[in-house]
């Protein structure tokens, strides 16, 4: 979709060719060991499950490209996640046997904390008309005009600054 690859997370230093697309749309896992086959099988966005019954431990590189937020389970404990390296694809430790397998994109703690900016800004924006309208109708009642706001100024480029610095 890029002419440069600017998209692609820095892990994915390998170019997408045509056989890419035939192998990933074939089978969730790029590095599915012989015998292996995947029983149980969904995709929903920010999701996938399936339920993988291998014969041999081993690391599973899901045809999902490696971000941090991203959590892995397997049987339902959570597992560390990497990149692989070239096609930037997430690797998870998989053991022997039959395992039930979730990948789900949870954020980052600074997406989270951006979040929150969000709302705690939107609340202050929502209670600032209330909060004018009583002082606005004093200082028009006894100085004639508005009087300036630098407080707001003010606080607008904390917020601003804040989040930049994060």
């Amino acid at each position: 979709l890029t002419t440069v690859g600017e998209f692609l997370p820095r892990w994915r230093t390998d170019r997408f060719a045509d056989q890419d697309v035939a192998r990933i749309a074939a089978s969730p896992v790029d590095n599915l060991p012989a015998n292996a086959q995947i029983t149980d099988y969904a995709r929903r966005t920010g999701t996938l499950q399936m339920t993988l019954a291998t014969p041999q431990a081993f690391d599973a590189a899901f045809h999902v490209l490696y971000f941090p937020g991203w959590v892995g389970y397997v049987n339902g404990h959570q597992q560390p996640l990497q990149p692989m390296q070239g096609t930037g694809y997430i690797l998870m430790a998989v053991p022997a046997g039959t395992s039930a397998v979730m990948l789900r994109y949870e954020g980052t703690l600074a997406q989270h904390a951006g979040d929150l900016i969000s709302v705690v800004a939107l609340l202050i924006l929502i209670a600032l008309p209330f909060v004018w309208r009583e002082k606005s109708a004093v200082a028009i009642s006894s100085a004639g005009y508005l009087q300036p706001r630098w407080w707001i100024v003010a606080g607008l480029i904390v917020v601003i600054g804040v989040k930049g610095f994060w």
